[in-house]
């Protein structure tokens, strides 16, 4: 065996070339750990450790690193499981901001309107619009077009071509219904007269609703009824519909950013009664993947960024499937759509709308009858046949250029889209296609989609008390009658079937912050880890550096035996000079 240490002599002579020195080899020492020279290692040293003692040290180092295995396992699984909870608290404000409101009436046609304007020019016309009202509420689910017999409403569907559109001629606005077109908020009153009607109104499936509060500048800082927001409407009853079931207006509380197309989650406001809508607010935060499934998807009915709310998923996906079914763009949302200057979203419906008419029939059976029955509908209104071979209604021989639209008068109704928007009689038929589609069939968008919550938003409840209005007679007579109307032609009976009084106001101000956090960060993941290894087997991170230093050594030991032993003895010292420190040792390779 070949090693070379070093050593410093301290005589002056050094060894002579004859002298063969000898030594013992020291033996590597390991920093660290126990004292290697006590008694009892020195023992285990040279005899070893008993039979059984090693037997026992094995079963217990095993069980300890299988238990320290399987306890590591669960907390890599549980890591990866991703697993959160929410968090929630309550929080109180000085001040708080109001939701959005969009106020819509439970009636969308202006009947005495449309009655004055026909009955005497068009009596027959009148007929079959009543009919149509009739068979529309006695139908009860059979098939579309078996039930309505369209040659006998050609007429109807003709009328509605073009600048003669029902909606837009007839259809009630909510703006028109503010008493004296004023609102209160925090007390003070707020005239509507200096303001622009298309500030406040939007079109949805109810037909022209109000809008409020869409800046966000509805912030109350009066706890109550007398720090919120108060509003008066006239219902006018005398002018529903034949076909009107629920009398008075719907009210939905939204983001800012939010847009109502459909009637869905609104609270219904009866007329006669003076309704106070207690808010509470929660506000949600949710992770996204791994942790949650909330998505932020771009709104397409906002010019400003805002993430798509679950009930404009919904909204999407039902017209979406409306189009498909149907083969027409419901009105409101495509007059949505022109407004916000997304014409080639309309543009691409148009595209859909035109394939799937010049397209095969799809070999389901199901699938071709409601396609079928869309087309057949579409078609109808169309191209009804007006005597003069003209699809449009419009006498050819007339050549006088009507003057451009007015920005006010420009609608979806005069644009190019116009023959591809569900008109009046055509949306009643596609409302009942496409329930029998959501009912029967499990493929549509509508049923298949599922609309994920976006990251953070608001959500309102209301909790709703409700008394009568007008409060008494003399009230009537006093702050209505001579204050509202001027006239003892309108009496309390009266005010009692039209008028509602609507208070929207936070109690207290406060809300529910419910914010979704990660029940396993990565410095939880570690901390346990660590405990884990450490309890059953001492393992830490100063073991790693020191198990490093150890391979380190032991390679660097083992590179340089290596190295030594390739030769079978080494030069003898030849001298040199007094001090030198090295000495070779030549020693039996055994």
């Amino acid at each position: 065996m070949v090693v070379i240490t070093k050593n410093v002599w301290e005589d002056d002579d050094p060894p002579t070339k004859s002298e063969k020195p000898t030594s013992i080899i020291p033996e590597p020492e390991f920093f660290g750990f126990q004292d290697l020279t006590s008694d009892y290692y020195q023992v285990l040293r040279a005899k070893g450790r008993p039979r059984i003692c090693r037997i026992i040290w094995s079963v217990i180092t095993l069980g300890l690193l299988i238990l320290t295995g399987f306890m590591v396992y669960k907390l890599v699984k549980d890591f990866f499981e991703y697993n959160s909870f929410n968090k929630i608290q309550v929080k109180f404000e000085s001040s708080m901001k109001l939701p959005a409101l969009t106020i819509c009436s439970t009636n969308s046609i202006n009947y005495t309107a449309l009655e004055a304007q026909i009955k005497d020019e068009e009596p027959e016309l009148l007929n079959d619009f009543n009919e149509f009202l009739v068979m529309s509420e006695l139908f009860k689910g059979e098939d579309v077009t078996d039930y309505f017999n369209l040659d006998d409403f050609k007429e109807l569907i003709k009328y509605q071509e073009g600048e003669f559109a029902i909606r837009q001629e007839y259809g009630n606005n909510v703006y028109d219904m503010i008493l004296q077109w004023y609102y209160l908020f925090g007390g003070k009153k707020v005239a509507l007269d200096d303001a622009p009607k298309a500030n406040f109104t939007t079109n949805t499936e109810l037909g022209q609703c109000l809008n409020f509060n869409d800046d966000g500048k509805f912030v109350q800082r009066i706890r109550g009824p007398r720090g919120g927001f108060t509003i008066d409407l006239f219902a006018g009853i005398n002018n529903y519909l034949l076909t009107t079931r629920t009398r008075g207006f719907i009210v939905f509380l939204r983001d800012q950013n939010e847009h109502i197309l459909l009637n869905q989650g609104g609270y219904v406001i009866q007329p006669g009664t003076e309704t106070y809508m207690r808010l509470d607010r929660r506000t949600v935060k949710r992770l996204g993947k791994p942790h949650g499934t909330c998505q932020d998807t771009q709104s397409h009915l906002t010019k400003a960024k805002h993430s798509r709310t679950v009930r404009e998923c919904v909204q999407n996906n039902t017209i979406t499937t409306m189009i498909e079914t149907c083969n027409c763009i419901p009105w409101y949302y495509a007059s949505s759509l022109y407004s916000l200057n997304q014409t080639d979203m309309l543009d691409q419906y148009v595209k859909e709308i035109q394939g799937r008419t010049m397209t095969d029939t799809p070999s389901d059976v199901d699938s071709r009858r409601k396609r079928s029955s869309g087309d057949r509908l579409r078609r109808a209104e169309e191209n009804p046949d007006n005597g003069n071979g003209n699809p449009d209604g419009r006498n050819e021989e007339s050549t006088d250029e009507a003057e451009p639209p007015t920005e006010e008068e420009k609608t979806i109704f005069k644009t190019k889209y116009n023959k591809h928007v569900c008109k009046f009689t055509m949306e009643t038929l596609c409302n009942f296609l496409l329930e029998s589609t959501l009912t029967n069939t499990s493929t549509s968008t509508a049923a298949t989609t599922v609309c994920p919550e976006p990251c953070q938003f608001n959500e309102w409840e209301a909790s709703l008390g409700v008394t009568i209005f007008p409060p008494s007679e003399r009230y009537f007579k006093r702050f209505i009658q001579e204050e509202v109307f001027y006239t003892d032609s309108f009496t309390y009976a009266d005010a009692l079937a039209n008028v509602a009084r609507i208070h929207i106001y936070y109690d207290e101000l406060k809300y529910t912050q419910v914010e979704q956090e990660k029940a396993y960060e990565i410095q939880n993941f570690v901390a346990e880890f660590g405990g884990t290894v450490d309890l059953f087997i001492g393992f830490s991170f100063f073991t790693v550096f020191q198990l490093l230093e150890i391979a380190v050594a032991v390679f660097v030991f083992r590179v340089i035996k290596r190295k030594l032993r390739r030769k079978d003895s080494l030069p003898a010292y030849d001298g040199g000079e007094k001090g030198e420190n090295v000495v070779i040792y030549n020693l039996p390779q055994s």
